[in-house]
């Protein structure tokens, strides 16, 4: 354990923020830290932590803020935060609890987003609640995100976490260079009473004792926001009455023996105890703590109690210096009343505001939600103008089509008419011609019978010759030899027969 000064005006240690080069050295000398928060007691923390609390009310970042409830209750919970991290807690959270304020220092053009009421309706890319790099700190240390009461914590206490982060940073440069502690240096040590080596084990002093040594530290703590030397030995001179103390804990030795034994003997109440302190805390209306004390005898030595009382506050109020912090103290809270009054007006002229802002807002946002409505029906009117002249034009199409396949079969038909009219008179011509030329065959046949048999006695055979009979239609397959082809209608060289008879054909080649 060393020695680091905590004085109660250390300006340099406690109003300093978190920066990038602290941030650097911490994280070089991250097992130095560590090192200090496991070797410097909870009773150093603790102080650390109220000394810290006492300059930012009185000269730091508090100093000019209204005594106010809700105030109050958040201050409460940032400080209780901070004793979680930094006293109860293991390492790990206390380095969390490092980097979180780290975090805040990087992102803090978000913080200051908070100011206004309308961050929990506006964009969530703006709100560190919602933002993917700050959401779960911010949430981890101010609250939930719906509530209105965390956006508050987080525009109030961001600067205080920001100097308590620096404050630990310069706390550790110190550390490292800071002598080790003096073992007679009582101030720092949380008791020099001696120990049995019993203590040690698991069991410990009851709850009677536990209470003795709470009321001995809160008494210690009440005077050291007073800050002078001479207070702080007067303490520890009233304070070291420890024969009392002593006698009780052997006591409590013989009693936790007998237990074991199963002879159980009731502790001595805490009225019995001599020599003890008692601390009573007077809060006055204006926000002013003061602390005082009581002496308490045993009532072995006397019939009853004796209570000696500490010097009051009329005697206090003779002592050197207390009427120059008397004047000083009424016009600090002068002019924190003149700034709680100026506050409220700021107040009441940021809520004007804001109130107009979201009225101009919502007026513009209408106007836009109207702006649309009328773009969406004059699309929508087009459209359906365009679909309509669509179908109109497809429509006409369609008439078009059908008209050009009327006329198209109308004069298919009559061509097809045409046609048939006309194979129907040919065919007629070609039976009339048909009739005339078989009556004049038959003429040439019975005429030339008799020559054309002694003609063909004496003349050989003639092939056969394909003539071609005008107006007579094609057709009439034939045979020459084994080839089947198809020719026109052939007359024959011997009979001069057109015909196309098979048998005629046969016959006239015999």
């Amino acid at each position: 354990m060393r020695r680091v000064d905590l004085i109660y005006d250390d300006d340099p240690l406690f109003n300093t923020e978190l920066s990038q080069p602290q941030y650097d050295f911490f994280q070089k000398h991250e097992a130095a830290f560590r090192r200090m928060c496991e070797e410097q007691s909870k009773d150093f923390w603790i102080r650390y932590i109220m000394t810290f609390r006492s300059f930012t009310n009185n000269y730091g970042y508090l100093k000019d803020f209204p005594k106010k409830k809700q105030l109050t209750y958040i201050l409460d919970f940032a400080f209780i935060l901070i004793h979680e991290k930094f006293v109860d807690a293991k390492f790990k959270d206390t380095k969390t609890f490092i980097s979180d304020i780290v975090t805040i220092a990087r992102h803090r053009s978000l913080a200051t987003y908070c100011e206004t009421r309308k961050c929990m309706n506006g964009p969530r890319s703006k709100n560190p609640f919602f933002a993917i790099e700050t959401r779960d700190v911010f949430r981890r240390l101010f609250g939930s995100q719906n509530d209105e009461q965390s956006y508050l914590k987080a525009l109030i206490l961001i600067p205080l976490f920001l100097r308590f982060g620096g404050s630990v940073m310069i706390c550790l440069r110190r550390w490292l260079e800071a002598p080790p502690m003096n073992p007679e240096d009582k101030y720092w040590m949380p008791d020099t009473t001696p120990k049995d080596k019993s203590s040690k084990k698991k069991h410990r002093p009851t709850h009677r004792f536990e209470a003795v040594e709470s009321v001995e530290d809160d008494l210690h703590r009440g005077a050291l926001p007073q800050g002078g030397k001479e207070d702080t030995e007067d303490v520890l001179r009233f304070v070291e009455g420890d024969e009392a103390t002593n006698a009780f804990v052997a006591q409590q030795k013989r009693d936790k023996k007998k237990k074991k034994r199963g002879k159980s003997k009731d502790a001595l109440p805490l009225a019995e105890i001599g020599d003890l302190v008692a601390l009573v805390v007077t809060v006055h209306k204006d926000g002013q703590i003061k602390y005082s004390g009581v002496k308490m005898e045993s009532k072995a030595a006397t019939d009853g109690p004796k209570v000696t009382e500490l010097p009051t506050e009329e005697e206090e109020a003779t002592h050197p210096g207390r009427q120059e912090e008397a004047t000083r103290d009424e016009e600090i809270l002068n002019s924190l009343h003149d700034l709680a009054q100026n506050t409220d007006k700021e107040m009441l002229e940021k809520i004007m505001i804001n109130k107009i802002e979201m009225a101009a807002l919502e007026a513009h946002e209408q106007r836009k939600r109207d702006q649309d409505v009328r773009i969406r029906a004059e699309r929508k009117r087009r459209n359906e103008e365009r679909e309509k002249k669509q179908a109109e034009e497809r429509a006409e199409e369609r008439a078009k089509e059908a008209e050009e396949r009327a006329r198209e079969a109308e004069e298919r038909a009559k061509k097809e008419a045409e046609e048939r009219a006309r194979k129907e008179a040919e065919k007629e011509a070609a039976s009339v011609n048909g009739v005339s030329k078989t009556k004049t065959s038959k003429k040439k046949r019975s005429g030339q019978s008799g020559g054309a048999a002694t003609q063909n006695k004496s003349t050989p055979d003639k092939p056969l010759e394909p003539v071609v009979k005008d107006g007579l239609p094609d057709g009439g397959g034939l045979l020459n030899g084994d080839v089947k082809h198809k020719v026109k209608l052939r007359q024959c060289a011997n009979c001069k027969q057109t015909e196309a008879s098979l048998k005629l054909f046969k016959k006239c080649q015999k």
